[in-house]
């Protein structure tokens, strides 16, 4: 994240507040897309979440600037690919630019988005809402269609490098047990 908007007068000190943030674990996912007569879009992305599960409404925020975003933008749908820690070079692959397709298996889903193969889960969704925050913008979208591809660890990013969360899936742990 960036924190460009920070000034000193607002009495938080940029370093310390991006410090902090980077404590913060995000899921790591690869958000697809195939727009009318153009080729499937796909782009990594850690802000991930649930909005409210009980409408099945999911979101991520991608960057205003994003030459991926603006070509998902129009498709109106949307998949997100969850990660697991086996695919730490899919995540690589779709933070790069070039050809992020090449050589990867997908199937178009029910709306026609890439579902990624051998992923850990994916959600199609039809886009809700798209509204700008700061210089990302605010996507919310539907659930139409979800799936738990493999029974693997989730893929999170933490302090600058990839990480797993501790308990498995299937071992409840901690207070939310």
């Amino acid at each position: 994240g960036r924190c460009r908007g920070l000034r000193v007068s607002d009495g938080i000190d940029p370093r310390r507040f991006r410090a902090v943030l980077g404590r913060l674990p995000t899921a790591v996912a690869v958000v697809t897309g195939q727009p009318a007569g153009a080729d499937p879009v796909g782009m990594t992305i850690g802000s991930v979440f649930v909005a409210d599960p009980a409408d099945g409404t999911v979101g991520f925020l991608p960057g205003r600037s994003s030459g991926a975003w603006q070509a998902l933008q129009g498709a109106g749908s949307f998949c997100v690919n969850l990660l697991s820690t086996d695919d730490v070079d899919l995540s690589a692959r779709f933070a790069a630019p070039g050809d992020r397709f090449e050589g990867v298996g997908w199937t178009p889903g029910i709306t026609g988005a890439p579902r990624l193969d051998g992923v850990l889960a994916w959600m199609e969704c039809r886009t809700e809402s798209v509204r700008p925050v700061g210089d990302h913008d605010l996507v919310l979208g539907r659930i139409v269609h979800a799936e738990l591809v493999t029974d693997t660890v989730p893929l999170v990013f933490c302090s600058g490098a990839y990480g797993a969360v501790l308990a498995h899936a299937g071992e409840r742990r901690g207070p939310m047990a």
